[in-house]
């Protein structure tokens, strides 16, 4: 009785699904900063080209005179905008007779560094809103006094502590490590770290970039920027024969948006109304 084989024709429909989760498992292993902003990939349904997110003004309690009427209240709506236009895709053609003469499995490496750049790129598009988008700039160098000034006013505009974010330039981590009040990730007393932090500092966690022409560091509220994943990193294969038989051309990408949210509702460092386009969620440290 000849042996039963598993081969192409049995699992050649999950290829791409393996692979794509392979990319999808390094994507989240590298990606520090995604983690730290607000996720509303649910409203990122097939079909829909943006999300829009109702947003409303507050009320106030009076303590109302007996016999007297209250004062009736009303909500100013309005919405932000989150397109899905992110169509982030990276490919590649690896010559047949160099794959085959190759000592390294050049496939599986081309999708890991595919996977990694695709982390890397959403990092630095969160920085990027950072950068665009401060409503509280200091001059460069970070201190303890720039640290508590940035905390205070990301509370004073309504910032949740628990929610706050500080990541830093490795330049800034060097000086960090000088304040006596930084604590390292090791020295948490839990297993349970955020990807990415390293220590925390007056209840925020600290987090390094390395974006080498971003010279910066930001604090900042999770709900300062809003990401929507709207298509997973999916994997794709064709045949390349024009670089030999077997030469394959292979591509990984995927489909999301960001977006700074709540823009031009808070009041900037003395109190007066923030400047049009900046976010009372994100300051910059140094």
């Amino acid at each position: 009785m000849a042996d039963v084989i598993t081969g192409n024709t049995q699992v050649g429909a999950t290829k791409q699904e393996i692979i794509a989760a392979m990319v999808q498992r390094e994507l989240k292993f590298q990606a520090q900063l995604i983690g730290t902003v607000l996720d509303v990939s649910a409203f990122a349904v097939k079909g829909a080209k943006s999300a829009s997110f109702p947003k409303a003004g507050s009320m106030t309690v009076e303590n109302r005179a007996s016999g007297a009427s209250g004062n009736a209240q009303t909500l100013t709506f309005s919405v932000d905008k989150l397109d899905f236009d992110q169509r982030a895709y990276i490919s590649w053609v690896i010559d047949a007779v160099d794959e085959y003469q190759s000592n390294v499995d050049l496939q599986t490496e081309y999708v890991k560094r595919a996977g990694t750049a695709h982390a890397r790129n959403l990092d630095e598009l969160v920085l990027s809103m950072l950068d665009t988008y401060s409503g509280y700039d200091q001059a460069a160098g970070i201190d303890k006094t720039k640290i508590l000034n940035a905390r205070k006013w990301l509370l004073k505009n309504q910032a949740k502590l628990a929610d706050l974010t500080l990541v830093v330039t490795p330049d800034d981590e060097a000086l960090l490590l000088d304040i006596n009040e930084f604590v390292r990730a090791s020295d948490y007393g839990t297993s349970n770290i955020p990807n990415g932090v390293i220590g925390k500092i007056y209840g925020v966690q600290v987090v390094v970039h390395t974006k080498p022409d971003l010279a910066k560091s930001f604090m900042y509220s999770k709900e300062a920027v809003a990401f929507g994943l709207q298509k997973a990193p999916a994997y794709g294969e064709q045949p390349a024969i024009d670089y030999g038989v077997g030469a394959m051309k292979a591509a990984v990408d995927q489909l999301f948006g960001f977006k700074a949210m709540r823009l031009t509702e808070g009041v900037d460092s003395v109190g007066a109304p923030l400047a049009a386009g900046k976010s009372p969620l994100i300051a910059q440290i140094g």
